[in-house]
């Protein structure tokens, strides 16, 4: 089969659906991405298991200030205007994102991409389209071809039940049923209501009819996949319709090796602790916080392998450390002890994949809901990052790292992911759509 996969300008997602495309191509299929070309470059390592289509975006518009600065320092500005590294509310960081650039540029790229999609479909005759955009370019979902959609963030953005608690809150599943309201109230009306209106206006504008019973997100009504460890979901509170489909972990193949540095190897005694610390490509941005972890961890008697981001050369690290700008994840986290990071949905299904446990310290959407629920299935820790003490920190770490019952409680169930055929049975879903609709 030929397959394209459209995927929106964000690492995360890139990463689960690389992971799923490599699955794809082991059966034999010919995969496509279909991503931004200013992305194109992170998709090259892959370039003997996909062809890559740079797709063209909307000009960026700079004000006079951004004319002058570096792409990093504006990409930061805007973390910094929607409140990514503030003491505020969730609700109120999603207030600010609606409004931010980002989320323009995901609507006006939608249009942008548009045309030269369905030139693509044309002229490549796909047997089916995959996709994970918040704001979908309106081919996709209109042509003769079958179209399934891939979500990979926390599942309660795709399950928006309201047995649930609201997506991007934080609130706990056992939590005040009037507090889960009053955050749907506003999460609906300032985020998913103007998402579907931005949908809406780009279907109008290109000649197709408008998405009918969409809640944030338009859904396929033939499949809609979504990563999440089943020992995590939701299932025990809700039963989802058929054509929804959980897939515990999209984990890619990175292609370049890894071995421990020697900095780190040469220090460590049998059984010293090693730990990973990642908290993101947006929150390793956030210097304070990352300049605070590194003394706070100094102290401690364990060994870090750290993504340092893209700020790497503004911070220095200690001796107890290895780090570099963006290192291979899915290589390191199997060699730990313990994983400390954002929340972010990719990180979290590795890690669980890989049978570790976690401190979860979440800054932003539903890095929150991906904390809470670790923690109330006791699979780590959720920190506040501007409430937590250095000693509180320090004691969560010596309290997992030492927890025997968890660790083999964590082996068991990453045994049980990486033995399962999750991201096999996905695969034969998409075969059987193409051939059901044929």
């Amino acid at each position: 089969m030929k397959i394209f996969i459209h995927v929106m300008d964000l690492v995360g997602p890139q990463n689960a659906c690389i992971g799923l495309g490599q699955q794809l191509v082991q059966r034999g299929h010919q995969v496509f991405f279909l991503v931004n070309e200013s992305f194109v470059k992170k998709f090259q390592p892959y370039s003997n298991q996909f062809k890559i289509i740079g797709l063209k975006p909307v000009a960026e518009e700079k004000n006079e200030e951004e004319k002058n600065l570096a792409p990093i320092q504006i990409l930061i500005n805007s973390f910094v205007r929607m409140g990514l590294f503030d003491s505020i509310e969730p609700i109120e960081k999603i207030r600010r994102m609606i409004d931010s650039k980002f989320i323009r540029n995901l609507g006006a790229n939608a249009e942008a991409f548009e045309p030269q999609i369905r030139i693509l479909i044309e002229r490549e005759k796909p047997d089916i389209l995959l996709a994970d955009a918040k704001i979908m370019p309106p081919c996709i979902m209109n042509s003769s071809i079958p179209w399934a959609y891939i979500f990979c963030a926390n599942p309660l953005g795709l399950f928006t039940d309201e047995r649930l608690p609201p997506f991007s809150s934080g609130l706990p599943i056992d939590g005040d049923r009037r507090e889960w309201q009053e955050y749907r109230t506003i999460l609906h009306r300032e985020y998913f209501d103007k998402v579907v209106a931005r949908q809406r206006e780009i279907c109008e504008k290109f000649g197709y009819p408008p998405t009918v019973d969409q809640v944030f997100f338009p859904r396929s009504p033939l499949l809609n996949i979504y990563q999440f460890p089943m020992e995590l979901d939701y299932d025990d509170v809700v039963t989802l319709p058929k054509h929804y489909l959980r897939v515990d972990a999209f984990v890619r193949d990175e292609p370049e090796p890894f071995e421990l540095p020697v900095s780190i190897r040469s220090q460590m005694k049998p059984g010293d602790k090693l730990i990973f610390l990642s908290m993101g490509s947006m929150g390793s941005c956030n210097l304070d916080l990352m300049k605070r972890m590194v003394r706070v961890l100094s102290k401690t008697p364990y060994y870090y392998l750290i993504s340092m981001g893209p700020l790497h050369d503004q911070y220095e690290i200690a001796p107890n450390m290895w780090g570099g700008p963006y290192v291979p994840q899915t290589k390191i986290i199997p060699m730990v002890d313990l994983v400390i990071f954002h929340g972010g949905n990719n990180t979290l299904t590795e890690t669980v994949y890989y049978g570790k446990p976690m401190i979860v310290i979440p800054l932003f959407y539903d890095q929150y809901n991906n904390a809470q629920r670790v923690h109330e299935k006791n699979f780590g820790r959720r920190l506040d990052q501007h409430q937590f003490t250095d000693e509180q920190l320090v004691q969560t770490i010596d309290e997992l790292i030492n927890d025997r019952e968890l660790c083999e409680k964590l082996d068991k169930v990453g045994q049980r992911i990486r033995a399962s055929r999750s991201k096999e049975i996905a695969c034969e879903h998409i075969e059987q759509m193409v051939k059901s609709t044929k």
